[in-house]
C-alpha cells in the first residue's frame, strides 16, 4: 500500500468488483519496502507507517464511509455534502485480504477485520522453526485474534504455495531446478523476461524464509503437501507459479495438477 493512492484504488476496486458480479478477491499488504521513493515521492514517516495509514484510508473508502464533509466554498460541492467513494460495492470489504509475511501482520489483519493470505516469504520466525510451522502458528494467531476482536468465526485463510507435479522425468528435472534456484537465489529466482535485476542478496537475512517448492511425482507431491503444517492449517491454496515459465508451461503445470494431485486435496471441478 505504500505507493497506492487509497481513494483511487478504492474506486478502481469497486468498479471492477461490480463489473464482474461482486467476485473480486483482492490482497493488499503493508510491507516496509521504500525502494521506489525516488519515483513516487518520499513521505515524512517510515514506509510501514505510511502503508498502514493508506491501508486504513482504503478500507474506509471501500466500506462507504464519509471521507470528507464539505465545510466551505471552493471544494467542488455544496457545503454539508458528504463525500464518499463511488461506485460502492457493499460486499467488497468482506473479500479483502491482508498479504502476510509475519505473525504480527496476521494479527493485524484480524484486528482490522479483513481476511488473510499467507505469502511465499516470511520473517521473524524462531530459530529452527520451519516455514510451514511458522505459517501454521501465524494462521492460528489470526483465528484466535479474530474470534476475540470480531466476535465471530474467522473467514477462510488462504496460503500461496508452489506445487509442481512432475508427470514426466523431464518435468521433474525442470521443477527440481526451479526449487534449487529458489533455495539459492531466494526472491530473485525465476525472473520473467524484461524484469529488473534483483538487488537483494541471494542469502536471506536472519529470520527470513522462502517457501518450499513441492515437486516430484504425483504421489511424492501429495505426501509432502499433506504433511506440511502450514498448508494443513489453511482453508484454501493459491498456486504460486514460476514467474519465468511461459504460458504453455504453466498451463501444462495446472493441467497436471488438476488431473493428478488436486482431487487428493479435496478439489473438484464443481467445488
Amino acid at each position: 500500500m505504500r505507493y497506492q493512492d487509497p481513494i483511487l484504488l478504492a474506486e478502481a476496486a469497486a468498479t471492477a468488483d461490480l463489473l464482474i458480479g461482486e467476485r473480486l478477491e483482492l490482497a493488499i499488504s503493508t510491507g516496509a519496502n521504500a525502494a521506489f521513493d525516488a519515483v513516487f515521492g518520499a513521505v515524512d514517516t517510515d514506509a510501514r507507517t505510511e502503508a498502514k495509514r493508506r491501508q486504513a484510508r482504503f478500507l474506509a473508502a471501500i466500506a462507504g464511509e464519509v471521507l470528507h464533509t464539505v465545510d466551505g466554498p471552493g471544494q467542488g460541492a455544496p457545503e454539508g455534502t458528504e463525500l464518499r467513494v463511488t461506485p460502492h460495492s457493499p460486499t467488497l470489504r468482506s473479500r479483502i485480504r491482508q498479504g502476510s509475511a509475519s505473525l504480527s501482520s496476521a494479527v493485524q489483519a484480524a484486528e482490522l477485520g479483513i481476511g488473510l493470505i499467507s505469502g511465499t516469504v516470511q520473517h521473524d520466525h524462531v530459530e529452527g522453526e520451519s516455514f510451514g510451522e511458522y505459517q501454521a502458528r501465524a494462521i492460528e494467531a489470526f483465528r484466535a485474534t479474530w474470534r476475540r476482536k470480531q466476535g465471530t468465526e474467522p473467514p477462510p485463510v488462504t496460503v500461496a504455495a508452489s506445487i509442481l507435479v512432475g508427470t514426466t522425468a523431464e518435468l521433474r528435472e525442470k521443477y527440481a531446478a526451479y526449487d534449487l534456484e529458489r533455495q539459492t537465489k531466494g526472491i530473485g529466482a525465476s525472473r520473467p523476461a524484461g524484469a529488473l535485476e534483483p538487488t537483494a542478496p541471494a542469502i536471506q537475512p536472519p529470520g527470513v524464509q522462502i517457501s518450499p517448492v513441492f515437486h516430484g511425482t504425483p504421489d511424492q507431491v501429495i505426501e509432502a503437501v499433506l504433511k506440511d503444517p502450514g498448508l494443513a492449517a489453511a482453508d484454501e491454496i493459491v498456486l504460486f507459479l514460476p514467474p519465468a515459465f511461459s504460458l504453455a508451461e504453466n498451463v501444462r503445470l495446472l493441467a497436471d495438477l488438476v488431473q493428478t494431485v488436486a482431487p487428493s486435496l479435496g478439489w473438484s471441478p464443481t467445488a
